[in-house]
């Protein structure tokens, strides 16, 4: 198991290698987006984040796992460079581009999601736990066109069927969970408005809502990680 850790521009990123990693060898490739505890200009944060230590657990993980750092307030403010960064990334030697997927819990399975609807073609598909998907969450009493086209529950309830995105969407893997313990009410009722519009759509997504034990919470995404990440490849 290898460590790399790098910049991008302003972005610093970790990348942990499979077991057995071969150089020359084609792999697929999952970005993880953290929440908000990420943030800031301390890579250490991120290479010794939980999801690290869940791919050490697994020896038979399959990934190239990457995990960039947002310096920002918000991957809102720096969501050009983060695109920017994620295609350099899907050009590297190690990468198949026809395997490359997103995951994130909290604050970063809300911006997986609304990554993946914004560039399904970059992504074959994205693994969410417990995010939230309206923006007016982050913008309390505000709201422009840039807030909308970064709010999935609003912007899905318009997207007409025969849009070119969402073709692209019923291609792709999408999973969406959560529980309905503490901290899950906003994220249980959007997880049921996209799964209702996703359902319109004809796209097949996976809406998983655990039990009423189930916590918003790192013990809880420990079990879900696992569970779905295989399922998605």
């Amino acid at each position: 198991m290898e460590y790399t850790i790098s910049n991008y521009e302003n972005i610093k990123y970790v990348i942990r290698y499979p077991d057995g990693y071969e150089v020359g060898k084609k792999y697929p490739v999952l970005f993880y987006i953290h929440g908000a505890g990420g943030r800031g200009e301390n890579i250490d944060v991120i290479r010794n984040h939980t999801f690290f230590r869940v791919t050490e657990k697994h020896t038979d993980f399959p990934f190239v796992s990457i995990a960039p750092q947002c310096y920002a307030d918000s991957w809102f403010d720096i969501f050009e460079q983060l695109q920017s960064f994620v295609k350099a990334m899907i050009a590297s030697d190690f990468c198949d581009p026809s395997r490359v997927y997103l995951m994130g819990a909290s604050m970063g399975g809300y911006h997986c999601v609304n990554f993946y609807l914004r560039r399904p073609d970059l992504f074959g598909g994205c693994l969410s736990m417990s995010g939230l998907f309206h923006a007016s969450y982050f913008f309390e009493g505000y709201s422009d066109m840039q807030v909308y086209f970064n709010s999935p529950t609003d912007f899905m309830r318009n997207m007409p069927a025969d849009h070119p995105l969402v073709e692209q969407y019923r291609q792709g893997r999408i999973v969406i969970c959560c529980g309905q313990g503490a901290w899950e009410d906003e994220a249980k009722v959007d997880a049921r408005i996209l799964g209702e519009q996703f359902q319109r759509l004809g796209v097949p997504a996976w809406i998983d809502l655990w039990g009423e034990d189930v916590n918003h919470d790192w013990p809880w995404w420990l079990i879900q990680f696992p569970y779905f990440i295989n399922k998605i490849v």
